[in-house]
């Protein structure tokens, strides 16, 4: 209300929630700033920290992923401000690599590795899935397409205190995946070290393979910047081939804004304001 009185010119909503509002203030005249490098990209963190949980298994994995129908995730609950995403990372930054195969949506694909893995309709799988309150649509989604599959799944909807402590707590969220959203960067490092990085500062609950971890330091020992991207790029291929994580769509840009009278806000990396760059037109 305050941004169509003129009484601000820039209006952020905690990104994933509120799509439908945020739609409609761009289609009204107050368009969405999209970070220059690319949006966050909203994942699915599986509990592979614990043996004894499903998800450690990687064809159970794939499955999941294989259940999700990502445009249409993006379609409905979105309100078509996501893209959907099948790596780590958006086509806008430097370490999108071309080379993965999506695994698009294939239901009758996610029930043959869910047999493989010894899941049935006489014994299905079953896990939680941690959430935020504001993504309690997401959520559903999830869960009924993850039912087609014959997948139950209960949702633990949190706060934001709570949902913070689970990520750094080994032990926060087990049997389940935890949604969150990884920032996109244009120096790769910066960006991977919040998933990737040893010991485990965030995301406590997903296991660090040796083999990811190895590439992952390989990139940060690097010097030389025309190495980095390749080097990305390869993290980004292992995460994908383990599955270790399971993207599911590009966020919405975080700003609404007064395009009449704000100027250049400075807005153009995750993280960071430009403040001598912004001004305000007449």
């Amino acid at each position: 209300m305050a941004l169509r009185a003129g009484q601000g010119h820039l209006l952020n909503l905690f990104r994933g929630s509120n799509t439908d509002l945020k739609s409609q203030l761009a289609k009204d005249g107050w368009p969405m700033l999209p970070y220059t490098h690319g949006q966050g990209v909203y994942t699915l963190m599986p509990d592979t920290i614990h043996p004894d949980s499903p998800l450690a298994n990687q064809k159970v994995r794939e499955a999941t992923e294989y259940a999700l129908d990502k445009e249409a995730i993006c379609k409905v609950s979105g309100n078509g401000l996501w893209n959907p995403v099948w790596q780590s990372t958006s086509s806008g930054t430097a370490y999108y690599n071309p080379s993965i195969v999506a695994r698009k949506f294939d239901l009758a694909k996610a029930k043959s590795l869910l047999a493989e893995a010894g899941y049935t309709a006489a014994k299905p799988l079953s896990f939680t899935l941690y959430a935020l309150q504001s993504d309690g649509v997401l959520s559903q989604q999830l869960q009924a397409m993850w039912k087609d599959a014959g997948i139950n799944v209960t949702i633990s909807s949190m706060d934001q205190p709570t949902w913070s402590k689970y990520m750094g707590d080994p032990n926060g969220w087990s049997n389940g995946y935890y949604i969150s959203a990884l920032p996109t960067q244009p120096f790769a490092p910066a960006s991977f070290q919040r998933h990737w990085g040893t010991p485990a500062t965030v995301y406590a609950g997903a296991a660090r393979p040796k083999e990811l971890t190895d590439a992952f330091n390989t990139l940060l020992a690097t010097t030389d910047m025309s190495k980095i991207g390749p080097l990305a790029q390869q993290v980004v291929k292992i995460s994908y081939d383990m599955a270790v994580i399971i993207p599911v769509f590009e966020h919405e840009a975080d700003w609404n804004i007064d395009s009449k009278h704000l100027k250049d806000p400075g807005l153009n990396v995750v993280n960071y304001w430009d403040s001598a760059n912004a001004w305000l037109a007449k």
